[in-house]
């Protein structure tokens, strides 16, 4: 009896604790996109718990062969700039407590950072301008909401994706910023490739992808009905 109750209590804690992640989501949607675009969400999240089919472009890039990795990192002409990494629930309270703003602008944030994801933050002060996810491991990829597309951990392959900026902070060269200490951080860890997926109906990440120079190394197709799903993708060549 008492392990049932237990087990009642561990749900109804994570069942909380999504919904307390899913408000905070539609909170940050309202605040930096609008009504338009937080309505655009939710009728797509109803109609995928359903039925859903998208294709994707599969992005590689090699980081250890990228010389410019290694060139004097052009920061951003703002006050108080810093680049921050936060891999554990502990650095995560720690920045809160400091006064950064961490989950209260991050969806699920302590859910990502508990199976194993990494954040990269830019703070202007104490305030989030930019965010980016890595993933080390396959349990820390399925923490989020993405086509299961084949990244070798153990081979020196990483996840690397999720990367927003405050609109008042675009057009200022944060994102070549954010993206070179990214990549500067995944050097350090002992990545060999990075690897992402961008819908191809999503042209303004694929725009982006373009700017930084970007290559797409294969495509992959993704349904679902129900409960039942598939997943197929395959390589391209340059000419393709």
């Amino acid at each position: 009896m008492v392990e049932i109750v237990e087990g009642k209590a561990v749900a109804t804690k994570l069942v909380m604790r999504g919904l307390d992640a899913m408000f905070k989501r539609a909170q940050q949607i309202y605040m930096t996109q609008g009504l338009i675009k937080l309505l655009q969400q939710v009728l797509r999240w109803l109609r995928e718990q359903f039925f859903e089919y998208n294709a994707h472009y599969l992005y590689c890039l090699s980081i250890e062969d990228d010389p410019s990795i290694r060139d004097a990192n052009p920061v951003p002409p703002l006050e108080d700039i810093s680049f921050r990494i936060v891999s554990t629930i502990r650095e995560a309270d720690e920045l809160e407590a400091d006064g950064f703003e961490f989950y209260s602008v991050i969806y699920n944030a302590r859910g990502k950072l508990e199976s194993g994801a990494i954040a990269t933050c830019v703070f202007v002060g104490k305030e989030l301008a930019n965010l980016g996810w890595v993933a080390m491991t396959q349990e820390a990829k399925d923490s989020f909401k993405q086509p299961p597309f084949k990244v070798d951990f153990s081979g020196g392959e990483c996840w690397s994706s999720q990367v927003w900026t405050k609109p008042k902070y675009r057009r200022t060269g944060m994102l070549v910023y954010s993206d070179m200490k990214r990549r500067q951080f995944q050097l350090q860890q002992g990545v060999r490739v990075s690897k992402w997926a961008i819908n191809k109906r999503n042209i303004p990440p694929q725009r982006l992808a373009t700017k930084l120079s970007r290559q797409i190394c294969g495509q992959g197709r993704y349904l679902s009905i129900l409960w039942w799903k598939f997943w197929k993708e395959e390589p391209l060549t340059p000419q393709e």
